[in-house]
């Protein structure tokens, strides 16, 4: 069952209104929208409306920024020439969330914003990761996969002295 509330807001829907902040009178107090309680009926049934975004003319009011639920990974071969593949994660939040892509080797960025990086001469003795940027109205934040560590050449040097015995 949906709480009681009075009518009215105390302020308006954001600053492009003139008002610094939203929120309603419950109980006959005033606070924020997501502390009120509130319900809202859409298609038969109650939501909260703390989890609800107002648009007006164009921006969005009362939402929060993105937030990862599956972490993006990073598979490939570690050796120079070789593909290094980001998997993107999963990304919820409110409005549009715009997902991009950077490098870097050692926490370093290096360059490339695609989903797949050819391992460099100057990855070598490097841990490399793809960092992954979900962006929405609200803000941004950023989930690393998973590094990659690309090891260096070696080399097996033989003794000639071995004489054939025991």
């Amino acid at each position: 069952m949906p709480s009681a509330f009075s009518t009215g807001f105390s302020s308006g829907f954001g600053s492009q209104l003139g008002f610094s902040e939203t929120s309603i009178k419950k109980n006959g107090a005033y606070g924020p929208i997501a502390d009120a309680g509130l319900k809202v009926k859409l298609g038969g049934q109650y939501v909260s409306a703390s989890d609800l975004t107002l648009k007006i003319n164009g921006v969005y009011i009362g939402g929060v920024t993105p937030s990862n639920t599956v972490a993006p990974t990073l598979a490939g071969v570690a050796a120079i020439g070789e593909i290094l593949t980001c998997t993107p994660g999963t990304w919820v939040g409110t409005a549009e969330v715009i997902v991009s892509h950077s490098w870097k080797a050692d926490d370093v960025v290096i360059p490339g914003t695609g989903l797949t990086h050819v391992v460099q001469a100057t990855d070598v003795g490097k841990t490399v990761r793809c960092v992954e940027r979900a962006t929405n109205a609200f803000g941004s934040i950023t989930q690393d996969t998973n590094g990659i560590f690309i090891p260096g050449a070696f080399s097996v040097a033989f003794n000639n002295d071995f004489d054939g015995g025991i």
